[in-house]
């Protein structure tokens, strides 16, 4: 800071920088994180850690406007700025060590967290920064100098998507997705249960996947639990018309039912949206079974576009 004094055309500045974040993770501080979540399926496993009861404030910033902070104080020729030492963090309205663990391991894992004492996790590289408590302001110097921002927010679930997709495109990670079809006994599960095993990807199946979503308290878990319901009415109802004299009882939770073509459509979707397939890929088994459910899952249809209509007409022969 001396160095100024002896030299009248030198500048010196201490910029204060928030933990970075962003463009695929350092080493020292988020990755382990990043990696952690992305990797485990099992929900004890994917538990990110939360020191304490995880209420302390974290000072955030995406490397990227870190660099053009620094890019604009390199460039401020007409020396706007004589303030020596500048605060560089982002402007997070969630930034306590809780929600930044829950954003991550939600958006890339199982959504788990798991309070640790600190002398648990003494000896990990990243306890210092986990235990910081500091809660800053950027400088309003820097601000005026740069007021455009590659990642304002911090590090949250409205922000995570972006992340996830730089942690993926800087490790050079790409989910891999494979759909095995093939008629009843051909071998599908065996095969599929294979190479998702060889792979570590999620191997969906229907008969699974309508099983986990009975138990699931949002809209779709509603939903399906409804329509089970229904279809079992009508399948006692049914039995109830052609039962003879000698015929049992009907146990209601021994009928199995079959669910329509769009419910099974939209727990596909559900399904194929969540962190782990969307990050490491799936192994779609025995669906879609036709056209119709593969458009269903996997074509976005594009806002006022319409489709040429066909040309049914038979070129005319050459003369």
């Amino acid at each position: 800071m001396t160095a100024s004094k002896f030299n009248k055309n030198l500048r010196v500045h201490v910029v204060c920088s928030g933990l970075p974040y962003g463009n695929g993770e350092a080493n020292d501080v988020f990755y382990e994180f990043f990696r952690k979540a992305w990797l485990s399926l099992h929900p004890d496993l994917a538990a990110l850690p939360v020191i304490g009861n995880g209420e302390n404030q974290l000072p955030t910033i995406h490397v990227e406007d870190l660099t053009r902070f620094i890019r604009a104080l390199a460039d401020d020729s007409e020396k706007t700025i004589t303030k020596q030492y500048l605060i560089a963090v982002d402007q997070s309205e969630s930034s306590t060590q809780k929600e930044i663990m829950l954003a991550i391991s939600r958006s890339l894992g199982s959504g788990a967290v798991q309070e640790r004492a600190l002398h648990e996790v003494m000896e990990e590289d990243w306890s210092e920064f986990l235990t910081l408590n500091l809660r800053f302001k950027v400088s309003d110097e820097l601000l005026n100098l740069k007021s455009d921002w590659h990642c304002r927010g911090g590090i949250t679930e409205e922000t995570m998507r972006q992340l996830n997709a730089e942690f993926n495109h800087f490790r050079g990670l790409f989910p891999l997705k494979v759909y095995i079809g093939g008629p009843p006994a051909a071998g599908k599960t065996h095969f599929a249960s294979r190479l998702a095993d060889s792979y570590g990807i999620p191997h969906l199946k229907i008969k699974d996947m309508v099983e986990h979503a009975k138990v699931l308290e949002n809209e779709l878990g509603v939903e399906i639990r409804q329509k089970v319901e229904e279809l079992k009415d009508i399948e006692v109802e049914r039995y109830e018309k052609s039962k003879k004299k000698k015929d049992p009882e009907i146990k209601r939770e021994d009928i199995k039912v079959r669910l329509p073509e769009d419910i099974l459509q939209k727990l596909v979707k559900s399904h194929i949206a969540q962190p782990a397939c969307m990050n490491k890929g799936f192994i779609l088994d025995g669906f879609p079974r036709n056209l119709d459910d593969a458009k269903a899952v996997f074509l976005d249809q594009i806002s006022g576009y319409e489709a040429p209509e066909e040309n049914n007409e038979e070129p005319a022969e050459a003369e």
